[in-house]
C-alpha cells in the first residue's frame, strides 16, 4: 500500500521526499552503504574482512531494508526494484545465507583480529529480506523481475528451512527450545555467549525476534510462490514453506507461553529471549531488549495471534509515518503486548 498524506500537509510530504532523496545518496548508485559520509562497513580493522566475497562492503541489510521499504511505500517502485535486485544479485551465498564477508565471524585474518560470531548480524535478516522481496513483487506486479532474482530468494528460502531443521534436531521435545532457532540477535552482540543451558557458551541466544522474522519470511515467501506461479516458482517448495511456517508458529507459541511472566505491578512481561522465570526489565531499552525486540512488520497482517491456554497474545505496534520519513530500520524497541483473557 502506497503511503499518502493530505496535500494540505505539504511540509510533511516535502520532508518525507527530502529524507528519502537524502537516504538514496548514501549509497553508490544501487549499491547500498551502511553509514553516512563514510564506508562504515569497511572503516574499522580489518578492512578486508568487512567486504563480501565480491568485494562490495554494503551487505549489512539495515539501510537496504529501511530505504527500499520506504521507496515501495511511497510509490518509487522502479528505484526500489533496482536496489533490491542489486542486493539479491550480490549478497546471497550459494547456500542461501547473506554474504557479509568476515566481520566478526570465526576467521583469522592475518593478524588484524580474530572474531567469533556464527553470523555477523541477526539471523532475522534472512526473513526480513525475504519479506522485502515479496513486498516488492506484490507492489510492482513485475513477474519478470521476480523471475530474474528467483534463484537467489529460493536459496534463501532453503536456508531458512535448514535453520528450522537444525533447530528441531538440536533439542528434542518436549523442551520449550525444540524448533526454536538459536543464533545472534544483531551485530553488536553477535559474539556474546549464552550463559545458561542449553547452548551454554555458544554465541547467540534463542531470540524471539530471530524466530518471528524467520517464521514471517517462510510465510511470505511461501505465499508469494503460490500466488505468482507464472514466474516459474516451484509449487512443491511453496507448500513446504507454508507447512513449515505453520509448525514453526506452534513452536513459537509454546515457547512464548513458557516465557511469559508478571512484573511487580502484575503486568505481563514478554522477554526478548525464550526461557522461563525471567525478571521483567525496567524498560524495553534495558539489557538486550533494545537490540532484539519484535517489530510490527514481523507480525501485523499475517496472523500473529498466538493461542495458548485460553488466552490470545496479540503482538501489535502502531507504526508512525516518521519511520518511513526518517528511513530508519523498523522500530525494534516498540513492543505493545495486549493480553486478552477468555
Amino acid at each position: 500500500m502506497q503511503v499518502t498524506l493530505p496535500y494540505s500537509e505539504r511540509r510533511q510530504v516535502d520532508m518525507a521526499r527530502g529524507v528519502i532523496a537524502s537516504a538514496s545518496t548514501v549509497g553508490v548508485g544501487d549499491e547500498p552503504n551502511y553509514g553516512t559520509g563514510c564506508l562504515y562497513w569497511r572503516s574499522a580493522p580489518p578492512a578486508r574482512a568487512m567486504q563480501d566475497t565480491s568485494g562490495v562492503p554494503g551487505s549489512l541489510p539495515l539501510t537496504s531494508l529501511a530505504l527500499d521499504t520506504a521507496l515501495l511505500d511511497w510509490g518509487l517502485t522502479g528505484s526500489a526494484l533496482d536496489k533490491i535486485g542489486f542486493y539479491f544479485s550480490t549478497f546471497v551465498h550459494h547456500n542461501g545465507s547473506l554474504d557479509m564477508g568476515h566481520w566478526k565471524d570465526i576467521w583469522a585474518d592475518g593478524g588484524d583480529g580474530e572474531y567469533n560470531c556464527s553470523f555477523p548480524d541477526s539471523l532475522a535478516d534472512h526473513g526480513r529480506m525475504a519479506g522485502l522481496f515479496a513486498q516488492a513483487v506484490r507492489v510492482s506486479r513485475n513477474t519478470t523481475w521476480m523471475q530474474q532474482h528467483l534463484p537467489a530468494v529460493l536459496r534463501m528460502g532453503q536456508f531458512m528451512l535448514q535453520m528450522r531443521q537444525q533447530a528441531q534436531q538440536a533439542i528434542p521435545r518436549p523442551s520449550i527450545y525444540h524448533g526454536i532457532v538459536f543464533g545472534p540477535g544483531e551485530h553488536d552482540t553477535c559474539d556474546t555467549p549464552r550463559v545458561l543451558a542449553p547452548m551454554q557458551g555458544s554465541r547467540g541466544d534463542f531470540f524471539f525476534s530471530v524466530n518471528l522474522w524467520t517464521w514471517r519470511g517462510l510465510l511470505e515467501l511461501g505465499n508469494l510462490l503460490r500466488d505468482f506461479p507464472s514466474a516459474g516458482a516451484p509449487v512443491a517448495l511453496s507448500q513446504q514453506l507454508l507447512a513449515e511456517a505453520a509448525l514453526f508458529q506452534a513452536d513459537i507459541s509454546r515457547a512464548l507461553e513458557a516465557s511469559l511472566s508478571l512484573d511487580a505491578a502484575g503486568k505481563v512481561f514478554v522477554p526478548p529471549i525464550v526461557g522461563p522465570n525471567q525478571t521483567a526489565f525496567p524498560s524495553m531499552t534495558y539489557n538486550v531488549a533494545s537490540y532484539s525486540n519484535v517489530s510490527a512488520k514481523s507480525c501485523i497482517g499475517r496472523g500473529c495471534s498466538i493461542d495458548f491456554n485460553g488466552a490470545v497474545l496479540a503482538l501489535s505496534v502502531v507504526l508512525s509515518l516518521a519511520t518511513a520519513w526518517l528511513s530508519m530500520p523498523a522500530p525494534h524497541t516498540l513492543l505493545c503486548v495486549v493480553l486478552k483473557h477468555n
